[in-house]
């Protein structure tokens, strides 16, 4: 059981690594125009309410 959430734990971190890398990567180099900028943040908080948020939920249940 220990090896299994220890991977977990592995996988769940370089997700989150990962999201921050593009998150920071759209505000910086992508969000300055001001359009694609309301596109950018939209998609974020859809990808965060309907993917990321119950993920986690899920593995916080666990």
């Amino acid at each position: 059981m220990y090896v299994a959430t220890q991977f977990g734990e592995m996988v769940k971190n370089q997700v989150n690594s990962y999201l921050d890398r593009v998150s920071n990567v759209i505000k910086s180099e992508l969000g300055q125009c001001g359009p694609l900028n309301v596109v950018i943040n939209s998609t974020l908080t859809a990808t965060c309410d309907k993917i990321v948020l119950p993920w986690v939920r899920i593995n916080k249940s666990n």
